[in-house]
């Protein structure tokens, strides 16, 4: 949790060498954070992380931030996206535990609806159409112990409906 010992206005020194869009974005975390500090006590006592600051969460950034601009999300690089998380962890490690995960769940999710629109692979394999066919079997991904179908490409295949 937040230490009391510190001056919550001063920056710390490393913001200084953060372009001005990093700078604003963790100020905007800090101060959100800043802002729901005092119900930390009572939900690390209860042992309940308050649902109502989510809304907030997502206001400033986190969950939807390292999701690219064309799937709704800010498009954050992963700079931006590490600079959230260490003022998520500044502030409660609960906090910084739920946005890691609200993040993900965003991230496959978006995943999933880029490999549906471009009607091929999943783009972390290979593309659906570049090499005319199959894949070298230097470019086909190794194995893995995943249970799902696989379609002719290798990918799971694309969801339907």
């Amino acid at each position: 949790m937040i230490t009391r010992d510190a001056d919550p206005q001063a920056d710390p020194a490393h913001w200084a060498q953060l372009d001005h869009d990093s700078l604003e974005l963790v100020r905007r975390a800090r101060g959100y954070l800043d802002e729901i500090a005092p119900l930390l006590p009572a939900a690390e006592r209860d042992r309940a992380l308050p649902v109502g600051i989510i809304p907030g969460l997502l206001d400033v950034g986190f969950v939807r931030g390292a999701i690219g601009v064309r799937d709704g999300g800010l498009g954050l690089s992963h700079l931006q996206t590490a600079l959230l998380m260490e003022e998520a962890g500044r502030c409660w490690a609960s906090i910084r535990t739920t946005a890691n995960i609200l993040s993900l769940v965003a991230e496959l999710l978006s995943a999933a609806g880029s490999s549906s629109r471009s009607g091929g692979s999943c783009g972390r394999c290979w593309p659906a159409s570049g090499w005319g066919g199959s894949p070298s079997p230097s470019r086909r991904p190794a194995p893995t112990r995943h249970r799902w179908p696989r379609g002719p490409n290798g990918c799971p295949p694309a969801p339907t409906g």
